[in-house]
């Protein structure tokens, strides 16, 4: 069973841009199981980038405090960095610090984006 959930950022702005998606239901199973929700720095800093973050901080603040927030520390700097250089990922720099959060946790990752990740072997994906 599923402990822990890390969001891609394509989950917070999808929900940002439409109030539905993938994102309600990520809280729906984490209420009903007891899993717990994480969130990459990476991914707070993707959401806080765009242009539309200023209109909507407050239900950003709001939709934020519902997750955990991981540290970048040197462990997991290590972790995702031998992962790279071990695997030879040809991985977006943010995609591989939010997948590779995710796998140092053995949490599934949820995201819109599968193909984004599917090159981090052994990273699972939500699915409801």
């Amino acid at each position: 069973m599923t402990k822990a959930i890390v969001l891609d950022s394509d989950i917070f702005i999808d929900f940002l841009r439409t109030g539905k998606g993938l994102y309600l239901d990520v809280l729906k199973v984490a209420a009903r199981d007891g899993i717990d929700l994480f969130l990459s720095p990476v991914t707070i800093f993707e959401i806080f980038v765009g242009s539309s973050s200023k209109a909507q901080r407050n239900l950003i603040l709001k939709s934020i405090s519902n997750f955990k927030t991981i540290s970048f520390d040197s462990d997991l700097g290590r972790f995702i960095g031998e992962l790279k250089r071990d695997h030879r990922l040809n991985i977006s720099f943010a995609d591989l610090i939010i997948g590779g959060t995710a796998l140092s946790m053995k949490a599934e990752i949820a995201t819109r984006n599968r193909k984004h990740f599917e090159s981090i072997p052994g990273l699972k994906f939500f699915g409801v």
